[in-house]
Protein backbone atom coordinates (compact mmCIF):
# COMPACT_ATOMS: atom_id res chain seq x y z
CA UNK A 1 0.00 0.00 0.00
CA UNK A 2 1.03 3.48 -0.54
CA UNK A 3 1.17 4.46 3.21
CA UNK A 4 4.14 1.56 3.46
CA UNK A 5 5.65 2.99 0.72
CA UNK A 6 5.44 6.22 2.56
CA UNK A 7 7.05 5.24 5.57
CA UNK A 8 9.86 3.42 3.62
CA UNK A 9 10.77 6.78 2.28
CA UNK A 10 11.36 8.42 5.86
CA UNK A 11 13.51 5.58 6.67
CA UNK A 12 15.67 6.11 3.32
CA UNK A 13 15.21 9.87 3.97
CA UNK A 14 16.89 9.45 7.68
CA UNK A 15 19.57 7.35 6.18
CA UNK A 16 20.71 9.87 3.47
CA UNK A 17 22.07 12.21 6.37
CA UNK A 18 25.79 11.63 6.34
CA UNK A 19 25.12 7.95 5.46
CA UNK A 20 24.05 7.13 9.12
CA UNK A 21 21.53 8.57 11.48
CA UNK A 22 21.36 12.06 12.47
CA UNK A 23 22.78 12.83 16.15
CA UNK A 24 21.66 12.21 19.33
CA UNK A 25 19.21 15.73 18.39
CA UNK A 26 18.81 17.51 21.61
CA UNK A 27 16.38 19.69 22.45
CA UNK A 28 18.14 23.03 21.99
CA UNK A 29 21.14 23.79 19.41
CA UNK A 30 23.68 23.49 18.71
CA UNK A 31 23.86 20.01 16.22
CA UNK A 32 27.74 19.81 15.50
CA UNK A 33 28.44 18.94 12.16
CA UNK A 34 25.43 19.82 11.43
CA UNK A 35 22.94 22.84 10.21
CA UNK A 36 19.70 23.29 11.93
CA UNK A 37 16.42 25.24 11.17
CA UNK A 38 12.89 25.67 12.80
CA UNK A 39 10.76 25.04 9.68
CA UNK A 40 7.07 25.92 9.79
CA UNK A 41 6.55 22.46 8.56
CA UNK A 42 4.79 19.55 10.37
CA UNK A 43 7.28 16.65 11.78
CA UNK A 44 8.25 14.09 8.67
CA UNK A 45 7.95 16.28 6.28
CA UNK A 46 9.98 15.79 3.51
CA UNK A 47 12.47 18.29 2.20
CA UNK A 48 14.48 18.60 -0.82
CA UNK A 49 17.80 20.45 0.25
CA UNK A 50 19.88 21.53 -2.40
CA UNK A 51 23.60 22.85 -1.90
CA UNK A 52 25.54 25.86 -3.41
CA UNK A 53 29.37 26.06 -2.45
CA UNK A 54 32.52 26.85 -4.31
CA UNK A 55 31.11 27.88 -7.35
CA UNK A 56 29.00 24.11 -8.02
CA UNK A 57 25.50 23.42 -7.70
CA UNK A 58 25.83 19.77 -6.06
CA UNK A 59 23.00 17.26 -6.27
CA UNK A 60 19.64 17.66 -4.72
CA UNK A 61 19.22 15.33 -1.40
CA UNK A 62 16.24 14.66 0.60
CA UNK A 63 15.75 14.81 4.64
CA UNK A 64 12.79 15.12 7.18
CA UNK A 65 11.38 17.42 9.87
CA UNK A 66 11.95 15.70 13.46
CA UNK A 67 9.35 14.93 15.65
CA UNK A 68 10.56 18.36 17.79
CA UNK A 69 9.94 19.89 14.95
CA UNK A 70 13.82 20.76 13.78
CA UNK A 71 15.26 19.89 10.05
CA UNK A 72 18.98 18.91 10.36
CA UNK A 73 20.78 18.72 7.13
CA UNK A 74 24.82 17.91 7.30
CA UNK A 75 27.30 21.20 6.28
CA UNK A 76 29.50 20.28 3.55
CA UNK A 77 33.39 20.69 4.49
CA UNK A 78 33.93 24.57 2.92
CA UNK A 79 35.36 27.51 4.96
CA UNK A 80 33.51 29.71 2.62
CA UNK A 81 29.70 30.57 2.06
CA UNK A 82 27.00 28.51 1.33
CA UNK A 83 23.69 28.85 -0.17
CA UNK A 84 21.01 26.09 0.76
CA UNK A 85 17.96 25.87 -1.66
CA UNK A 86 15.55 24.03 0.53
CA UNK A 87 12.06 23.00 -0.75
CA UNK A 88 9.26 21.01 1.40
CA UNK A 89 6.67 18.91 -0.35
CA UNK A 90 4.01 20.88 -0.95
CA UNK A 91 6.01 23.93 -0.54
CA UNK A 92 8.14 26.47 -2.38
CA UNK A 93 11.96 26.66 -1.80
CA UNK A 94 13.62 29.26 -0.12
CA UNK A 95 17.39 30.32 -0.06
CA UNK A 96 19.35 29.66 3.21
CA UNK A 97 22.91 31.02 3.30
CA UNK A 98 25.27 30.56 6.11
CA UNK A 99 28.85 29.84 6.67
CA UNK A 100 29.65 25.86 8.22
CA UNK A 101 31.18 26.26 11.57
CA UNK A 102 32.16 22.91 13.83
CA UNK A 103 29.94 23.80 16.04
CA UNK A 104 27.29 23.38 13.70
CA UNK A 105 25.07 26.06 12.61
CA UNK A 106 22.12 27.75 13.80
CA UNK A 107 19.24 29.09 10.86
CA UNK A 108 16.37 29.74 13.66
CA UNK A 109 13.04 30.00 12.17
CA UNK A 110 12.13 29.94 8.75
CA UNK A 111 8.37 30.65 6.73
CA UNK A 112 8.27 28.32 3.77
CA UNK A 113 5.11 28.97 1.33
CA UNK A 114 2.84 26.14 1.39
CA UNK A 115 -0.09 24.64 -0.86
CA UNK A 116 2.26 24.75 -4.59
CA UNK A 117 0.24 20.97 -5.03
CA UNK A 118 1.09 20.86 -9.00
CA UNK A 119 5.11 21.99 -8.11
CA UNK A 120 5.25 24.85 -10.47
CA UNK A 121 7.37 26.62 -8.25
CA UNK A 122 4.34 29.14 -7.53
CA UNK A 123 1.17 29.29 -5.05
CA UNK A 124 -1.44 30.57 -7.47
CA UNK A 125 -5.26 30.25 -8.08
CA UNK A 126 -4.73 27.14 -9.56
CA UNK A 127 -4.04 25.70 -6.14
CA UNK A 128 -6.07 27.63 -4.63
CA UNK A 129 -9.17 26.04 -6.76
CA UNK A 130 -7.39 22.64 -6.05
CA UNK A 131 -7.19 22.63 -2.20
CA UNK A 132 -10.83 23.86 -2.31
CA UNK A 133 -11.87 21.14 -4.17
CA UNK A 134 -10.50 18.65 -1.86
CA UNK A 135 -12.23 20.00 1.48
CA UNK A 136 -13.28 16.61 3.32
CA UNK A 137 -10.42 14.52 1.94
CA UNK A 138 -8.50 12.37 4.03
CA UNK A 139 -5.06 10.34 3.88
CA UNK A 140 -7.53 7.60 3.61
CA UNK A 141 -8.26 8.24 0.14
CA UNK A 142 -6.51 5.82 -2.06
CA UNK A 143 -5.23 8.60 -4.30
CA UNK A 144 -3.78 10.70 -1.55
CA UNK A 145 -0.39 9.83 -2.59
CA UNK A 146 -0.74 9.71 -6.09
CA UNK A 147 0.79 11.83 -8.63
CA UNK A 148 -2.87 12.81 -10.83
CA UNK A 149 -2.34 12.02 -14.52
CA UNK A 150 -5.02 14.53 -15.30
CA UNK A 151 -4.70 16.82 -12.29
CA UNK A 152 -0.99 17.15 -12.58
CA UNK A 153 -1.25 17.16 -8.59
CA UNK A 154 -1.28 15.37 -5.42
CA UNK A 155 -3.23 15.59 -2.36
CA UNK A 156 -0.54 14.95 -0.11
CA UNK A 157 0.86 18.44 -1.10
CA UNK A 158 -2.04 20.48 -0.55
CA UNK A 159 -2.40 19.03 3.46
CA UNK A 160 -0.51 21.84 4.52
CA UNK A 161 -0.49 21.08 8.29
CA UNK A 162 -0.05 17.19 8.23
CA UNK A 163 -3.28 16.66 9.94
CA UNK A 164 -3.90 13.91 7.22
CA UNK A 165 -7.02 16.36 6.16
CA UNK A 166 -7.82 18.88 3.57
CA UNK A 167 -9.91 21.59 5.60
CA UNK A 168 -10.47 25.12 6.00
CA UNK A 169 -7.04 25.36 8.03
CA UNK A 170 -5.42 24.24 4.37
CA UNK A 171 -7.50 26.51 2.16
CA UNK A 172 -6.57 29.79 4.52
CA UNK A 173 -2.55 28.55 4.30
CA UNK A 174 -3.07 28.42 0.45
CA UNK A 175 -4.91 31.60 0.43
CA UNK A 176 -2.47 33.69 2.41
CA UNK A 177 0.44 32.61 0.66
CA UNK A 178 -1.40 33.40 -2.96
CA UNK A 179 1.23 35.01 -5.65
CA UNK A 180 4.35 33.55 -3.68
CA UNK A 181 7.17 32.08 -5.77
CA UNK A 182 9.85 29.61 -5.30
CA UNK A 183 13.31 31.69 -4.79
CA UNK A 184 15.30 29.50 -6.69
CA UNK A 185 13.37 26.37 -8.90
CA UNK A 186 14.37 22.83 -7.29
CA UNK A 187 14.70 19.84 -9.59
CA UNK A 188 11.79 18.59 -11.66
CA UNK A 189 10.44 16.51 -10.50
CA UNK A 190 11.39 16.72 -6.84
CA UNK A 191 13.56 14.69 -5.03
CA UNK A 192 9.97 13.94 -2.82
CA UNK A 193 8.42 12.30 -5.80
CA UNK A 194 11.51 10.60 -7.28
CA UNK A 195 11.43 8.52 -3.65
CA UNK A 196 7.23 7.97 -4.25
CA UNK A 197 8.21 6.44 -7.42
CA UNK A 198 10.85 4.20 -6.09
CA UNK A 199 14.35 6.07 -7.52
CA UNK A 200 16.88 6.51 -4.81
CA UNK A 201 18.38 9.44 -3.44
CA UNK A 202 21.67 11.15 -3.51
CA UNK A 203 23.66 11.44 -0.19
CA UNK A 204 24.35 15.13 1.06
CA UNK A 205 27.61 16.67 -0.29
CA UNK A 206 30.63 15.96 1.79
Amino acid sequence: MLSVCVQCAVFIITATISGSQSPGQPSMPPYPGFVGLEPNLPPMSLVEVTLVYDGKRRPSFGTLVDEGGVLLFSAPRTTGSVSAYAKPHGGLSRRLVFVPKPGGVWLGHVEFPLGDSDENNRIDQGDLDYVTKLRGKTDKEAEWYDWGETTQRMAWYADTNGDGRIDESDIATVRRFLGSKSQEPPSRPSVVRQLLSGKSLARPPQ
